[in-house]
């Protein structure tokens, strides 16, 4: 899997920054259109590098998303290859909301290690960071924001592909 990681970046970081570049290399048909359509109609992302690949078939992950440390506004989206349509547009739109939280909202993960600030002030000690390994996922700040935010964010997804029909 890291070698998989590797390429993946490899692939991002030879791609323009100025702009909304998305690489769909999974089984997934829709991927780049629901990509495209959450990054630019619906979360006002303006500069943004992602390809998308196929998580392995051994897990049992839905998806996730892994930022670049070396490039600006450059992602991996990893995405089970098992989803139905249904289930990965609420994935994808999950996974973009992260992707909105490490633009915008000072999401970082540093190993077993997480930071956030949603609204940029001086966190209480010990209010926005947590353990991976301790805080467990559904207890995790920016897990349930982004469980919160991807149906609001599905639903528009939603409405716009059924108003290009």
């Amino acid at each position: 899997m890291r070698n998989l990681f590797l390429f993946a970046f490899m692939l991002v970081a030879s791609v323009a920054q100025s702009q909304v570049v998305i690489e769909n290399r999974t089984v997934h048909e829709d991927a780049y259109e629901i990509a495209e359509i959450i990054a630019k109609n619906i979360l006002d992302i303006d500069t943004l590098t992602l390809i998308i690949i196929d998580l392995p078939k051994s897990s049992t992950l839905l998806g996730a998303v892994v930022k670049n440390k070396v490039e600006p506004h450059a992602y991996v989206m990893l995405l089970n290859s098992t989803l139905s349509v249904k289930a990965l547009r609420l994935t994808m739109s999950h996974e973009f909301v992260h992707i909105k939280q490490y633009e915008d909202e000072g999401l970082e993960i540093f190993g077993d290690i997480w930071a956030w600030n949603p609204d940029n002030r001086k966190p209480k000690q010990g209010e926005t960071w947590g353990s991976m390994t301790f805080t467990g996922y559904e207890a995790r700040e920016f897990e349930l924001d982004a469980q919160r935010r991807e149906i609001i964010v599905n639903k528009k997804l939603l409405k716009i592909i059924k108003s290009n029909k």
